[in-house]
């Protein structure tokens, strides 16, 4: 019990820590706020926090697949937590309207072509970052951002 204590813990805080950059990207909505977005999964990468998105591509037996499940749970919980601090900070709700909308407009077909696009270069900028390359997560989720891909744990 204690175990999956631990990882719910550490994926909560993944999801905190993705729900801070998420903010620094929603009040600047462009190239900066994606830039501003890696700072989150360099947090999570340098603190070695259970990210979904950073697991899910390396699994490598079904015990590492099952653990999924807590991983997305604690990450959901810990995104909603930062939504939940964060409708305090002034005009979030007007900048995330029409981001909004848009994901809810969004086949699903098309959620799951975006989220493959986010998945290949998150999973490769994980990977580089595994190796202590730390670059190609500065430029991996800037990338993933502009290119309109989407990720379970950000906001557009």
């Amino acid at each position: 019990m204690k175990n999956l204590s631990n990882i719910l813990t550490s994926a909560f805080l993944a999801g905190l820590c993705i729900a801070i950059a998420g903010l620094a990207y929603i009040k600047n909505h462009d190239l900066t706020g994606a830039v501003l977005f890696s700072f989150g999964l360099l947090t999570v990468v340098h603190y070695k926090l259970f990210l979904y998105t950073g697991t899910a591509g390396f699994f490598t037996n079904k015990a590492e697949f099952v653990r999924l499940l807590p991983i997305l749970a604690g990450n959901i919980l810990g995104c909603a937590a930062g939504a939940a601090a964060f409708r305090y900070c002034s005009d979030v709700f007007t900048l995330v309207d029409p981001i909004v909308h848009k994901r809810i407009s969004t086949s699903v077909g098309g959620c799951l072509i975006l989220g493959i696009g986010c998945g290949f270069i998150m999973t490769t900028a994980v990977q580089f970052a595994r190796e202590s390359k730390f670059l190609p997560l500065l430029f991996g989720v800037p990338a993933f951002i502009m290119c309109g891909f989407y990720n379970l744990n950000e906001r557009e």
